[in-house]
């Protein structure tokens, strides 16, 4: 059986192990379905990088790579060098104990360090992921800076969008984020949802723009190059939480979405996600020193 097949149909002793990890075991993502996951990511980034083929000179950094999922689907379906980096030391051994027990452990180079201080050099990664991450940084703008710093090619980033109305990350509640923090509070407990506030605070897209000062953004509709690309991942598995399976997208949101999608390059202003994929317009530095493994 190969890796990829492997990969889309977890062994259950396999799972058994990885659900049983330290770490990881404590987690809310225990129950997740490994295989499922793997195919998400792989589907979700994987099948949509901008840079085709990856062959083996192609260095991809996963930054804020928690578990290690989106490494591990770039690991498994390409040929690519793979640097995960995450700030939380016991968090990333769980994801080597995961990545090895999946066979993929010697195809990662797995690094601790955070988003503002990526341990990486200038241009390192021809392809740089930062998927969900930048919410939990405080609006702490070396973050970005850094990202900037060690794109080479491809810059891909998924975040919040501060300026639209509800958004699916902490209390989920409207306008909610648009508070000062105290008030949040007072607004989550009215509606029994103070458990839900983790005080993340989001970006807006000039934030992005004006610190990705050598980059375009080349996506025109989240990280896809349209919004047909979106729909066509459908149906998914959603590997956060407790995992569900998503087998169309609601008729309200298709709807919005496909207006939205008219406006090309500035649909990103509209949506709750700012992702997008992101191409240096300067020169684009070597990455074929990095190595694999630790």
């Amino acid at each position: 059986m190969s890796v990829q097949d492997q990969l889309r149909c977890v062994d259950p002793s396999v799972a058994a192990a990885i659900r049983a990890t330290s770490h990881f075991r404590d987690s809310q993502y225990v129950d997740l379905d490994v295989g499922a996951t793997l195919d998400y990511f792989r589907r979700k980034f994987v099948d949509h990088s901008y840079l085709q083929p990856l062959r083996p000179n192609h260095v991809i950094a996963d930054i804020g790579c928690g578990y290690g999922w989106l490494a591990m689907a770039f690991a498994g379906y390409t040929s690519a060098k793979i640097v995960a980096v995450d700030p939380d030391e016991k968090r990333l051994d769980a994801a080597k104990t995961i990545a090895d027990q999946l066979g993929l452990g010697d195809r990662i180079s797995w690094r601790v360090g955070s988003a503002q201080a990526i341990p990486l050099e200038d241009q390192a990664a021809d392809v740089t992921y930062c998927v969900e991450v930048l919410e939990h940084v405080y609006r702490d703008s070396r973050a970005l800076d850094e990202l900037n710093r060690v794109a080479g090619r491809y810059l891909v980033v998924t975040t919040p969008n501060a300026y639209f109305p509800a958004i699916a990350h902490d209390t989920c509640l409207p306008f909610c984020h648009w508070l000062p923090m105290n008030l949040r509070n007072v607004y989550a407990r009215c509606f029994g949802r103070l458990h839900m506030q983790q005080g993340n605070r989001f970006w807006t897209s000039f934030d992005l723009d004006r610190h990705f000062h050598d980059f375009r953004r080349v996506s025109r509709f989240l990280h896809y190059k349209n919004v047909e690309d979106f729909f066509a991942t459908y149906p998914f598995y959603l590997p956060y939480g407790r995992g569900e399976w998503r087998s169309k997208p609601p008729r309200m949101l298709k709807a919005y979405y496909s207006a939205v999608s008219l406006s090309g390059a500035m649909s990103h202003h509209f949506l709750p996600s700012l992702a997008g994929t992101f191409e240096r317009q300067r020169s684009h530095k070597s990455t074929s020193t990095i190595g694999s493994g630790e």
